[in-house]
């Protein structure tokens, strides 16, 4: 069987409820890395996007929240203006722009 190789993905979410959006936070707190409070950048294996998505549609209200995923080129460039969000928790490695670390994360 071929191996596979973690693709990147920008997650994005709207959740209407606070204790939901509190719980879907969580979860992506251990799957991807912070850019914005709802936007997430995930390198995964693709078989670990579906897991993901199982678990973030346990979570969700269907008929109230919004979440969605975007796959990116294996090689994006990023452009990024202003400075970027910091949240707590989150760290890049060293102080490299965002773009040399997803080179460095995907090897």
């Amino acid at each position: 069987m071929p191996q596979q190789h973690q693709k990147l993905y920008v997650l994005a979410y709207d959740i209407a409820n606070k204790s939901r959006l509190q719980r879907v936070h969580r979860v992506m707190t251990d799957w991807g890395i912070a850019l914005q409070y709802s936007v997430w950048l995930l390198p995964v294996l693709p078989r670990q996007l579906k897991r993901l998505l199982e678990e973030l549609e346990r979570l969700i209200d269907p008929q109230a929240d919004d979440v969605r995923v975007y796959p990116l080129p294996e090689r994006p460039h990023i452009h990024q203006l202003g400075c970027a969000c910091k949240m707590e928790g989150v760290m890049l490695l060293g102080n490299r722009p965002i773009e040399q670390t997803i080179t460095a994360m995907l090897g």
